[in-house]
């Protein structure tokens, strides 16, 4: 059954754009939580609750396989929140600033019962396939999982107090395969892009927020 584009009205939020109308229900018992607490019924991780400010991150389902940490570096951006997340979530800008991630575009479930389906065009990696199945806009947090391989990928943005925030990511990468081959032979490159990303992503956010300043200064 071929893929069907997803198309985000004028009216919808991002979550209705990005998550089936049950994983949105599913994910009500995780909204407006305390902090940075996190909660993904019938998600890609154990345990379904957890928490972003902590140590240990959710692992992927079969983690007893073994699990490959990547990291990037908290990167702060001297802009809103608001204006990162609008970045993050706005695929068709991606070519824009992203080096890493050429492309997202997102496509209707291929089955009943099944999650959305994101296709990302990457610079090295080739066409990559995800599942979201988290979106906090409040707390601007978004989760998603490779298809082909047990894990995830988190985002979230973390308000500084001072009219900007920091940008946070990580992925946990599961399963024994991927995650040997990852550790061994892609982790020093996969790290190299998400930072890469991370930097993209200050500058793109900062120089928007900037020529925004100035055009308000101008009124």
């Amino acid at each position: 059954m071929p893929l069907v584009k997803r198309n985000r009205d004028d009216f919808d939020s991002v979550a209705a754009w990005l998550l089936t109308p049950e994983r949105v229900e599913l994910n009500k018992v995780g909204i407006g939580l305390d902090g940075l607490k996190v909660c993904i019924p019938k998600g890609p991780v154990k345990p379904e609750s957890f928490d972003l400010s902590s140590s240990r991150p959710p692992k992927p389902d079969n983690w007893y396989q073994g699990v490959t940490m990547i990291c990037p570096n908290p990167t702060p951006i001297q802009a809103p929140p608001e204006e990162v997340w609008k970045a993050i979530v706005n695929f068709d800008k991606y070519a824009d600033w992203n080096p890493f991630h050429r492309e997202m575009l997102i496509f209707n479930p291929r089955s009943e019962g099944d999650e959305t389906v994101v296709k990302a065009k990457t610079k090295e990696f080739g066409l990559l396939e995800f599942k979201p199945y988290y979106v906090d806009e409040e707390r601007h947090i978004f989760i998603y999982s490779a298809v082909s391989a047990p894990g995830c990928r988190v985002q979230w943005i973390m308000d500084d107090g001072k009219g900007g925030c920091v940008y946070h990511s990580y992925d946990a990468i599961g399963g024994f395969f991927n995650s040997y081959l990852v550790s061994m032979f892609l982790h020093g490159k996969i790290l190299k892009n998400f930072n890469q990303q991370h930097a993209a992503l200050k500058t793109y956010v900062e120089a928007r927020n900037q020529e925004y300043q100035q055009h308000r200064s101008k009124l």
